[in-house]
């Protein structure tokens, strides 16, 4: 089995559309997919995600919705836990409160200082846990993920997947960063922190895992590139940071 994860475009976050860049880059998109096998395929109900495959493919036309593909972006109210302000590079929007913020989106410092964050089973225990909903919404995901993955074949068993019959079947998935960390985690029994903290993949970047089955009904997950770009010239800076403290953007 071969599974494909694509990222919606550059966005427009307020319009929950693609800007100007990720039109083009979901154009581009469409030419290099031409002609490849994409199998079944599945969209996030967000209108970036949509707006891309249906660009991407020419029709939303035999595509599936799932909501849990929407992004996945628990939030902190960190007006309510000020003893985690700290893990955040937040700055009080008027009268000493804070906006609501991400839970995943922490400083790297606080990330590297707190070890039980990379821990694939400690990480559930932690008290960005503890302040908000994303162990719930984790297991609510990796659950549906497993429903899907069990129609074709693939059933979970404790830390690793079974089949009575491998396929070739190909599985395609339009949807973003944060949803996409979460799954390629429960395939590689990993905390989402790792990857959410230490990979980027851009607009309308592709990740390809594919199914090894070296024992007999035995499966592995393994990932041949993530985020990649072949169709574009210059993929976007979205979801990256500065990559000198001095530079302007993100920080």
């Amino acid at each position: 089995m071969k599974l494909i994860f694509i990222r919606h475009g550059d966005p427009n976050y307020v319009t929950d559309r693609l800007n100007e860049t990720g039109l083009k880059e979901a154009s581009s998109l469409k030419e290099y997919l031409t002609g490849k096998e994409l199998g079944n395929i599945f969209v996030s109900p967000l209108g970036r995600a949509r707006q891309t495959a249906e660009i991407a493919l020419g029709s939303l036309e035999n595509v599936t919705t799932f909501d849990w593909l929407r992004e996945f972006n628990t939030q902190l109210d960190l007006n309510n836990h000020p003893d985690i302000q700290i893990a955040y590079n937040v700055k009080p929007i008027m009268n000493g409160e804070y906006k609501l913020r991400e839970t995943w989106d922490m400083l790297p410092r606080f990330y590297y200082g707190n070890p039980e964050l990379h821990d694939p089973k400690l990480w559930k225990e932690t008290i960005l846990s503890k302040y908000s909903q994303h162990v719930e919404q984790y297991d609510y995901v990796t659950k549906e993920f497993d429903k899907l993955l069990s129609k074709y074949g693939y059933v979970r068993s404790g830390s690793h997947y079974q089949t009575e019959q491998g396929n070739h079947e190909t599985l395609t998935f339009f949807c973003h960063f944060g949803i996409i960390c979460v799954m390629l985690s429960h395939l590689m029994n990993i905390s989402p922190y790792v990857l959410l903290q230490n990979i980027c993949i851009p607009p309308t970047g592709i990740t390809t895992v594919y199914t090894e089955e070296r024992e007999k009904g035995i499966i592995n997950f393994r990932t041949t590139q993530i985020g990649s770009t072949p169709h574009l010239e210059q993929p976007s800076f979205n979801g990256r940071f500065v990559e000198v403290f001095e530079d302007e953007g993100r920080h």
